[in-house]
């Protein structure tokens, strides 16, 4: 896939506070990519330079192998849906669609076309003579994304599109927009502190912190495979463990975990003996067997514990495990471990593949 948008070594500074840390990445033509860490790490300043509100003082940025830096940004053709929305209370609805096309001096009847086009693809034609006082939150994000990609943008950006909504009109909105995006082959850059919207709407996540790209890749990668703690904790939740490495080989890597024993990991390039990690193990990943449950599979890790505390949450239980002196989070599918009860002796089972290595330092 070729790239359409490019960003190249952005780097700005608010005085002696570094914003941007040689931020780079691409988009290619339909991808959609998601920049996703905590407030303050950069993410919503990196749009808005590619959107031309903030000059960055190093760095480029190129849309279809055109440089933009120095473009003012509505010359940019860039389709933006902030996260107020930004709608005109004065107007009717149309007029706020018809806003950018008007602003560009299209004909009235292009404008008349083009408006109603995007009016259809959020399926509110009808409210058209409306004003947006009149419409629910949800009419309002359709609207806003109606009057982004009114102007046939070359790139859609998104600043924290769902951050108004309740939750669970979040989760229809991202629905919502994830259907309206599919067909219209559209790059687009996406901002958000919520790890469940980055997964689900974007094909590639990039990881911020402090003003750098901690680690890019598709979301199930940077899920199962991340490139540090930062990236561990933020992305999904994981139990934490020390280990001290006692060999390690292309097949994997065996430690020793204080009070849980011998531990097998996937192969981690190197590590040598004696090398302190951190140890993270998903709990969604972890399986309960009873005490007494005969055999043991090869490429499975077996931990002796105590079922300590059981919280049933609907879609999933998570259950609280002593292992020794450390403790183990594990989440089960509802109703899996009623014949379970409170201090019974379980085995917590989990993959050579599920244990993750990271060495320590690599925060």
């Amino acid at each position: 896939m070729t790239d359409h948008l490019a960003v190249d070594g952005l780097e700005l500074s608010f005085g002696t506070h570094q914003v941007l840390n040689r931020v780079t990445f691409s988009i290619a033509e339909g991808e959609r990519l998601c920049l996703l860490g905590p407030s303050g790490c950069g993410k919503t300043t990196t749009l808005q330079v590619i959107a031309g509100f903030i000059q960055a003082q190093t760095g480029s940025v190129t849309v279809a192998g055109r440089p933009i830096d120095h473009l003012p940004p509505e010359k940019r053709n860039i389709g933006i849906m902030f996260q107020n929305y930004a709608l005109f209370p004065h107007m009717t609805i149309f007029d706020n669609v018809a806003f950018g096309l008007r602003m560009r001096r299209l004909p009235a009847a292009d404008v008349e076309q083009r408006v109603g086009e995007a009016l259809r693809l959020v399926r509110l034609a009808h409210a058209a003579q409306k004003s947006p006082r009149q419409l629910s939150g949800g009419e309002q994000q359709r609207i806003a994304f109606a009057r982004a990609v009114a102007i046939r943008p070359s790139l859609l950006l998104l600043d924290e599109p769902f951050s108004n909504l309740d939750a669970r009109l979040r989760i229809e909105m991202r629905d919502e927009l994830l259907h309206l995006l599919r067909p219209l082959k559209i790059a687009t850059l996406m901002v958000t502190h919520d790890q469940e919207e980055a997964m689900a709407i974007a094909d590639r996540v990039a990881v911020m912190r402090a003003g750098r790209i901690e680690q890019i890749g598709t979301p199930q990668a940077v899920y199962s495979q991340p490139a540090n703690l930062f990236v561990a904790h933020f992305v999904g939740e994981s139990n934490v463990l020390d280990g001290t490495v006692l060999e390690g080989s292309a097949a994997g890597t065996r430690l020793e975990a204080p009070g849980l024993g011998s531990l097998n990991a996937r192969a981690s390039g190197g590590l040598r003996r004696n090398d302190q990690v951190t140890v993270l193990v998903r709990p969604e990943r972890i399986s309960l067997l009873p005490a007494g449950a005969a055999g043991r599979e090869p490429g499975w890790n077996y931990v002796p514990a105590t079922l300590d505390e059981v919280v049933f949450l609907g879609h999933r239980t998570e259950c609280r495990l002593l292992a020794g002196a450390r403790r183990l989070t594990a989440w089960q599918a509802g109703g899996t471990i009623e014949a379970l009860r409170l201090g019974d002796p379980v085995i917590a089972a989990w993959r050579h593949d599920d244990t993750l290595v990271v060495p320590q330092g690599a925060t």
